[in-house]
């Protein structure tokens, strides 16, 4: 039986080029998030949003599209580097990769909140985002930001694995600085 599917090998230059192009992508979404973020952190911008039902129902959905956005260059990182070394695409020395192994254990399989992080991803992409609502500080620091509650993520099955002990005690999680925390560490 002859398979119509050819597997598709890339060269490893190709591939490293590849993994650039997502990283790229990756930090310019983050870059975005930050400056729309920027922008809303002043009273001013943010007092003009909040008098028109309209730019708040704009402002909602951009905040929403911004960590999405980022969420998913994340993911898309993470996983076209992944592949390449599991599936062996890669020349690399069995010392490197036992090194990556071990250094992906502990910032993956074994960090409460990169398991938090990816169980929002997986519940927003899966399964939509669940209601977040719009927070703001109008006091000396002043605020403004998208509030996602627990009790929400905490019904999907693909949060109750991975993402409930970085959630434990919280009752909602300010997604602006939760993608702000994980691109400082990632």
């Amino acid at each position: 039986k002859i398979s119509l599917m050819r597997r598709f090998y890339m060269t490893d230059h190709e591939i490293m080029r590849r993994i650039a192009n997502s990283k790229y992508v990756f930090k310019l979404n983050y870059l975005e998030l930050e400056k729309f973020h920027k922008f809303l952190s002043s009273p001013e911008n943010s007092l003009k949003i909040v008098s028109d039902d309209n730019r708040v129902h704009l402002f909602y959905c951009n905040s929403l599209r911004f960590v999405m956005n980022y969420m998913s260059a994340w993911y898309a990182l993470k996983s076209i580097f992944q592949a390449q070394l599991k599936e062996n695409h890669l020349s690399v020395t069995d010392n490197f990769r036992e090194k990556y192994n071990i250094q992906i254990t502990k910032r993956f399989a074994e960090n409460d909140f990169a398991l938090f992080f990816e169980a929002c991803r997986n519940v927003f992409i899966h399964e939509g985002i669940p209601f977040a609502k719009l927070k703001m500080n109008l006091g000396p620091q002043f605020s403004l930001s998208i509030m996602i509650n627990v009790d929400e993520l905490q019904k999907s099955e693909y949060f109750k694995k991975k993402g409930e002990k970085y959630a434990a005690g919280k009752e909602e999680i300010d997604f602006f600085d939760v993608c702000k925390c994980h691109y400082q560490e990632y």
